[in-house]
């Protein structure tokens, strides 16, 4: 029935009043699983209308088409299998009805009429050739938000048929749609890989251990960190030393709930919803969220665009449920009712005589009061797409692609200073701890705790290290090799500034992972080497202990025996009616019994001691 309905609209698609009801009923028919769903017989065009093109141009439809061919390569037939592809060919293959949902109301609910989702998925900033040198914003720049629901798509698909010649940046925020990714993939030409490392959480467990891959074919796909703080708030800050001794082990429910939630998102996300890659716990007080950003640049007729996928969408608290630790905690124990809900600390940056300006740097006052913005846990990179751009030369942005990316670098490198910052913090009030450890033998527990976290900060501290070489790698190189680059005196000198600041930026944050890291390692030693010496004096001491019972024992086993003796009822001791016997006979043979236990006992000490003494005498003579 589904299906005689779509082919009796999909000859009517042309009429505009039909385009809503179409995607609907594609939509329906996906859940379904009904196998015509790609099946462009009957809709010929793409889920977003393609009017206007070209036979020979790509659809999303063959976009999807193509990589799910190339997922069906196999060794036998090809030195390039596609098997690794298989994970995100289904995905891009299927077609998301979370455009639909109301949102918090479940799967199945839709709504024709509020279409909108009001959530801004994609942001594009258009800056013209033709506005070089112009001291109008609106010629400079001109911004495109687009809803991540169908509106959005279809507004989107008919601004890249009216492309000018231009550089182009088109931010996506949050968890894409298998429909946007197709919009995007066709439209801008987009390598699926790009897509695929991208959303690598799709991948099976097993994987194929393809990922990362090697530099010389990922020049144009640059990934990096995007770090928030957040603070976990107590009624009263003496709770805090209550949850101590659970650290670690709501550190391992943190990584579970992190891996549930990245295991759903291709199930039950929505659209824009944000990614969380991982959550770090470092104390009682402070987490910390790591999300990614990936870039890529594609060369156009006239012009180039800029991909930005920011994992920073939604915001988090979106994300709850009850084995999410972002909001309280994961446990029990950190939902308890002295804790407050968790705040997210904002990305500081800084500019020379930024807080004497007053207003915001490209001069306009920041009035947007916006509730989402109020929230406690929104995060500082949802605002990227707002701002973006506004402390870069415009014309050298257009001419040189990294100079165009430098604001989101140095975002990065302000998050992971900030990050680096809490650590050590982190690091240094475990020094309580190993000075404690100098006066007086450290508790077990406390120890415990306090290498676990050296541990975990280590961990941390060595990924970091790993991830600031290769964007190092990346600000050296200036992004990839077909990267537009400027040739422009002035633009070059500006886009070469702002590189080598960067550069100088990262090589300092890299220098400061890895004293961090060495720093931990050099406090576990210490710290296990203080444990060591506190139980070698435990046991000195244990030791002494025992051997001053051991010679209390070695008193009283002569006396003792003697006394058995002289307590025994046989004849030799008896004297007419009873025992007639002096106290002073036990004495008399108790203490020749001890002067014999004694020599025979420490004999190799007493037979040294003899012979001190007659060397003496031999000598004297």
């Amino acid at each position: 029935m589904i299906g005689s309905l779509a082919a009796h609209l999909g000859k009517k698609e042309n009429d505009e009043s039909n385009q809503h009801l179409i995607q609907h009923v594609i939509c329906l028919a996906a859940e379904k699983k009904q196998p015509w769903f790609l099946d462009n017989t009957i809709f010929p065009h793409s889920l977003i209308s393609d009017r206007g093109r070209k036979a020979s141009e790509a659809t999303p439809y063959t976009y999807a088409q193509t990589v799910v061919s190339h997922s069906l390569r196999r060794k036998e037939n090809s030195l390039f299998p596609g098997i690794n592809y298989k994970p995100f060919a289904d995905y891009l293959s299927r077609s998301s009805t979370n455009d639909f949902i109301v949102a918090g109301r479940g799967t199945g609910n839709y709504h024709l009429d509020g279409l909108r989702d009001g959530h801004i998925f994609a942001s594009l900033q258009d800056y013209p050739f033709s506005a070089e040198h112009s001291s109008n914003q609106s010629d400079i720049c001109r911004t495109y938000d687009f809803d991540s629901a169908l509106p959005g798509q279809e507004a989107l698909a008919r601004q890249n048929e009216n492309l000018s010649s231009s550089a182009q940046l088109l931010f996506l925020r949050g968890f894409p749609s298998p429909e946007w990714l197709r919009l995007i993939g066709c439209s801008y030409r987009v390598d699926p890989e790009f897509f695929r490392r991208h959303l690598d959480f799709l991948r099976p467990e097993e994987g194929h251990f393809d990922l990362p891959n090697l530099p010389s074919v990922s020049k144009n796909i640059v990934k990096i960190p995007l770090m928030t703080i957040g603070t976990r708030n107590f009624r009263d800050s003496s709770a805090w030393g209550e949850f101590g001794d659970l650290l670690e082990p709501e550190r391992r429910r943190a990584f579970a709930s992190v891996r549930t939630h990245l295991s759903q998102m291709a199930k039950a996300a929505r659209v824009g919803q944000s990614i969380i890659r991982k959550f770090l716990i470092f104390d009682e007080q402070y987490f910390a969220i790591e999300q990614e950003v990936s870039i890529c640049v594609q060369s156009r007729r006239e012009g180039w665009t800029g991909v930005i996928l920011l994992d920073c969408g939604r915001d988090i608290k979106e994300l709850a449920n009850e084995s999410s630790p972002w909001l309280k905690g994961s446990s029990q124990a950190f939902t308890s009712p002295s804790m407050l809900p968790n705040t997210c600390i904002p990305v500081y940056q800084f500019k020379p005589k930024m807080a004497l300006k007053g207003q915001s740097l490209d001069g306009k006052l920041d009035t947007d009061n916006h509730s989402e913005a109020a929230s406690n846990t929104y995060q500082s990179a949802s605002s990227l797409y707002k701002h973006y751009g506004r402390t870069l030369d415009q014309d050298a942005l257009k001419m040189d692609a990294f100079y165009a990316f430098t604001e989101l670098f140095a975002f990065s490198a302000f998050s992971e200073s900030q990050f680096l910052n809490m650590v050590e913090q982190t690091v240094t009030r475990s020094r309580e701890t190993l000075h404690t450890s100098f006066l007086s033998p450290p508790q077990p527990r406390s120890m415990q705790s306090t290498l676990e976290m050296l541990q975990f900060a280590k961990y941390v501290a060595d990924d970091h290290i790993q991830r600031l070489h290769g964007t190092i790698s990346c600000i050296k190189s200036k992004g990839g090799p077909t990267w537009p680059r400027t040739t422009d005196t002035k633009h070059k000198e500006i886009a070469d500034t702002a590189a080598s600041q960067l550069l100088e930026d990262y090589e300092e944050l890299l220098q400061r992972a890895q004293r961090l890291s060495q720093r931990c390692a050099d406090q576990t030693s210490l710290l296990l080497n203080n444990s060591m010496l506190a139980q070698s004096k435990r046991n000195i001491w244990q030791a002494e202990r025992v051997a001053r019972l051991t010679l209390l024992a070695f008193l009283f086993i002569p006396l003792s025996f003697t006394a058995s003796i002289f307590g025994m009822n046989v004849m030799e001791l008896e004297n007419g009616d009873g025992p007639r016997l002096s106290i002073w006979v036990w004495v008399v043979v108790s203490v020749p019994t001890f002067v014999v236990a004694f020599l025979v006992c420490f004999w190799d000490s007493v037979w040294g001691y003899l012979k001190m003494i007659l060397s003496h005498a031999l000598h004297g003579k």
